[in-house]
């Protein structure tokens, strides 16, 4: 079953009048969903490759992303670690989703490779922290839409002032990791003065990448705007990021609101607004749909997949084609192309290296060519062994060929 086919899209759709409502098809169209295997598998890989090649330096502590709030905070004062909050209060129930998903996933890295990683339990007071000489302060997340979370979860450490004494003389550094970011967010943290290292898996597509025309853009927004129970604020998400992002596990409230607000300004329902993402959460009926259509994508070639009916290269296609549409930059790249920031970075260097493109991000005319052909793939050839010049033996006769 697709998505437009479920019982819930349906539902959806009759909040809007008929002549709207294949816009708002263009709109669910356009949605990017991670299952929870793949966001366990690519976070984990992405904490592990950061322990490991140096750029957080061990001993580390690893905590998921919280706020003050998250983690039981009330008052009007602010939330500072160690203080009136403390990094091992347990996570409420009331909101388990992403908090609790991501302390999964550090526990079961302390289980298995705490030692040769170099991690250390969660201290229960600060002098716990000075006794393992942790240098590295490391927040795991699934997603940042405009930073704001993640530079608040930060700033609760740094309040502290004897931490912020040792990230002054370089004893403690501070990191956040996440599995995917909006590039505004990416923007926001980099120049947060709290937060001493990003790095994600990818960059999570919006409106920016999406695959419309200018005027099916122009008409999304309308729509977001005409039916936002907030049309002055929030119609396009917080902050009016413009996500396109879900999980199995959540839907980001960076979204646009009529995804999921349980009130609209205005509706053809007479029981008022029915919400696609009821409580921000995935019906399970369209869990399914989202994860069949991820399945059918990926047996797609890329170029059937942006339209342009051409055959390219599996492994290089997808950078092609973002350049094609002005996409040059790693992190415009991964978000069209649904591809890592890791990936999209290599990729991009791949053309460059082999002249299908320059360092500016622009086809050359080779890579035009290799664009337009349609060819199956893209390879390089190389003899094994010595690369000494050969001289044969014996000659074969022509019988013995």
């Amino acid at each position: 079953m697709s998505v437009i086919d479920t019982a819930e899209y349906a539902e959806w759709l009759t909040n809007f009048p008929l002549q709207y409502q294949p816009t708002a098809e263009l709109l669910v169209n356009a949605l990017h969903y991670l299952d929870e295997s793949t966001f366990r598998s690519e976070l984990t890989e992405q904490l592990v490759s950061d322990l490991t090649s140096g750029a957080i330096m061990p001993p580390a502590l690893i905590v998921p992303v919280r706020t003050g709030s998250e983690m039981g905070h009330k008052g009007g004062q602010r939330a500072v670690i160690f203080e009136n909050v403390w990094p091992h209060n347990a996570i409420s129930a009331d909101r388990p989703g992403s908090e609790a998903l991501c302390a999964n996933i550090i526990r079961n890295l302390q289980k298995g490779r705490a030692s040769d990683l170099g991690l250390v339990p969660v201290p229960r007071t600060l002098e716990d922290l000075r006794v393992r000489r942790v240098r590295s302060l490391v927040l795991a997340g699934d997603y940042a839409g405009s930073g704001s979370q993640v530079i608040e979860a930060a700033k609760i450490w740094t309040r502290n002032p004897t931490i912020r004494s040792w990230r002054s003389y370089g004893l403690v550094d501070i990191h956040v990791v996440v599995h995917s970011a909006a590039g505004v967010a990416v923007e926001a943290v980099n120049r947060a003065a709290d937060i001493d290292c990003f790095s994600m898996v990818r960059i999570a597509p919006d409106f920016d990448s999406a695959e419309w025309t200018a005027e099916q853009r122009v008409d999304v927004e309308l729509l977001c705007a005409k039916f936002a129970r907030h049309r002055d604020r929030g119609s396009l998400g917080w902050n009016g990021s413009a996500g396109l992002f879900i999980m199995q596990h959540t839907t980001p409230n960076n979204l646009p609101e009529i995804l999921w607000q349980t009130k609209g300004g205005v509706s053809e329902r007479r029981d008022g607004w029915y919400p696609l993402f009821p409580n921000r959460r995935l019906p399970e009926s369209l869990t399914a749909a989202f994860a069949a259509r991820n399945e059918k994508m990926s047996d797609r070639p890329v170029g059937e997949r942006a339209g342009l009916g051409k055959i390219i290269g599996p492994a290089l296609s997808p950078v092609l084609f973002a350049l094609r549409r002005g996409l040059r930059t790693p992190e415009q790249i991964s978000a069209f192309s649904d591809i890592s920031l890791a990936d999209s970075k290599r990729m991009l260097e791949d053309l460059v290296s082999g002249g299908y493109a320059d360092r500016r991000g622009y086809l050359t005319d080779q890579g035009i060519r290799l664009l337009e052909s349609g060819v199956q793939r893209m390879s390089r050839f190389r003899l094994d062994g010595s690369d000494e010049n050969y001289y044969p033996q014996r000659l074969r006769r022509v019988g013995d060929v």
